[in-house]
């Protein structure tokens, strides 16, 4: 239920952890763990960062890096989104690794 995602949009691009497809409850759990480490982790990602747990609408939560087009080329702007996503990957991954699930 987590997963590293971008999303190509008409005027921008998201890079995001994304947790989905399971309960409310273990959505907000992995959040929760993550966020514990936000200031660790908005030190090291190269990009502002939108925290959005699960709610009472979703039980979809999501941690965000917007980058809106510019008039740089294309190419630059891919350049970038996929800078992102390595360092979402470098940073992110050790602590996705150590989430623990919630007792069954």
């Amino acid at each position: 239920g987590v997963f590293l995602c971008f999303r190509l949009r008409g005027s921008y691009t998201q890079v995001t952890v994304t947790i989905e497809n399971i309960s409310f409850e273990r959505s907000l759990n992995f959040f929760q763990q993550l966020h514990q480490h936000r200031d660790e982790i908005e030190s090291r990602i190269s990009s502002p960062l939108e925290w959005k747990p699960a709610d009472e609408k979703t039980s979809t939560s999501r941690i965000i890096a917007t980058q809106e087009f510019g008039p740089s080329s294309i190419e630059h702007h891919y350049e970038r989104m996929i800078a992102t996503m390595d360092n979402f990957r470098e940073v992110l991954l050790p602590h996705i690794y150590k989430l623990q699930d919630l007792e069954e």
